[in-house]
């Protein structure tokens, strides 16, 4: 099982990282991109992507994912509330991934 952190702090601290990452200044200055739903995620991940944080509202949007993939992100489970406010989608998936930008390769 993957380590989840706890919805009480993570709410605070989510609401956070979400904001800051959805800044396309920070993702620039940081090197992030901000993937939202299931199968850009999932494909994200097949291709190699690396995740840093996910933040889900169910452990099910966590289960058709390459779980050995994601041990080294950081899992925070959130309301759906804060996926809807947080995404830009107009019906969000309950499921928002930061991820390390990949270099291009020259």
């Amino acid at each position: 099982a993957l380590p989840i952190c706890r919805v009480e702090w993570c709410r605070l601290a989510g609401r956070n990282v979400v904001t800051i990452a959805k800044s396309k200044k920070f993702r620039d200055r940081h090197g992030k991109i901000l993937l939202e739903g299931q199968r850009l995620i999932a494909d994200a991940l097949e291709t190699g992507a690396v995740p840093q944080t996910l933040f889900f509202s169910t452990k099910d949007h966590l289960k058709d994912l390459p779980l050995a993939k994601l041990k080294q992100a950081q899992l925070i489970k959130v309301k759906f509330e804060d996926i809807k406010m947080w995404s830009d989608l107009v019906t969000p998936q309950g499921l928002i991934g930061i991820f390390l930008r990949p270099r291009s390769e020259e």
